[in-house]
């Protein structure tokens, strides 16, 4: 993992969805990541986040297969990029590469980390959005 950037404050953080990631289940673990760290989240379509909202995530996966045992869960994620962005202006950039770590609870715990990286929660700011 790489980050690049200093992380940023924010009380709430907008979620652009990347409907070209085939990956359905990172928006829920970027909110939870984010949850974990008191910071609130809202998604939005690509191009619809309100003006009023500071402080945006993108964000893109590629998929590998892999052999866990579980039928459902044969795909994991091989590379995530988190970028952050406030006033439309990139702070922060987070990369993993899962390399020959080809488990879902490994790449979970890494975005974990890169979320932590990047965002921390504003505690008394009036107005952070």
């Amino acid at each position: 993992m790489y980050v690049n950037g200093a992380s940023i404050m924010a009380r709430r953080v907008c979620i652009e969805v990347n409907e070209q990631t085939p990956a359905s289940n990172i928006v829920s673990a970027i909110q939870v990541a984010l949850h974990q760290q008191g910071v609130d989240s809202s998604l939005f379509s690509r191009g619809t986040v309100p003006p009023e909202c500071r402080t945006v995530l993108n964000y893109s996966v590629m998929l590998a297969p892999v052999d866990d045992g579980d039928s459902k869960n044969n795909d994991f994620w091989s590379s995530v990029d988190i970028n952050i962005l406030q006033d439309d202006v990139v702070m922060a950039t987070a990369h993993y590469e899962a390399n020959e770590y080809k488990s879902h609870s490994i790449a979970s715990h890494m975005l974990i980390a890169m979320i932590r990286a990047v965002v921390e929660p504003v505690q008394h700011e009036a107005g952070a959005y």
